[in-house]
């Protein structure tokens, strides 16, 4: 093997740097300033694409695609949910960079329907983040009771500053 004569750190920075290119390649991009928007996509299934550590956790009930409505998520964003314990507990996870933070909470619940919202919060700052890593995050909001055969809604929402 050819060595490039770079220094071990400088080797090292280039190659997670491309890694780093690699991973987020394919990531919608995030509207600019303004009031926090809501994202929509065409996708209404839970599967959604295969992410890395996107799974069911053990002991969770997955929620039937049927009765998960994820068009208010960004393509490409997790669309796996689930119910943990008698029902109550929702699960799922969220988008979560380097340089931003991500929420949920319930903001309706109605004898037909569940609705969750993620809020994710970023920087005022029209820099770009030095290292965009996106980590899918395991999720859980609670609910007043059981969700039973209820639909889950699903939304995303972009906050700048």
């Amino acid at each position: 093997m050819r060595r490039l004569g770079l220094p071990a750190g400088i080797a090292t920075g280039i190659v997670a740097v491309a890694a780093l290119a690699v991973g987020c390649a394919g990531r919608p991009p995030v509207s600019a300033g303004g009031p926090p928007s809501v994202i929509t996509a065409p996708s209404t299934s839970t599967g959604g694409p295969d992410l890395p550590n996107v799974h069911l956790p053990a002991g969770s009930v997955p929620v039937a695609g049927s009765k998960v409505d994820a068009s208010g998520l960004p393509p490409g964003y997790p669309r796996l949910v689930w119910t943990e314990g008698n029902g109550s507990v929702i699960g799922f996870f969220a988008e979560q960079g380097a340089c931003s933070t991500v929420g949920a909470s319930v903001i309706s619940q109605t004898g037909s329907a569940v609705t969750v919202r993620l809020l994710q919060q970023q920087p005022a700052s029209t820099k770009p983040c030095p290292a965009q890593h996106i980590l899918n995050k395991e999720m859980t909001v609670n609910l007043a009771q059981p969700l039973g055969g209820r639909t889950v809604i699903m939304q995303a929402v972009i906050e700048r500053g």
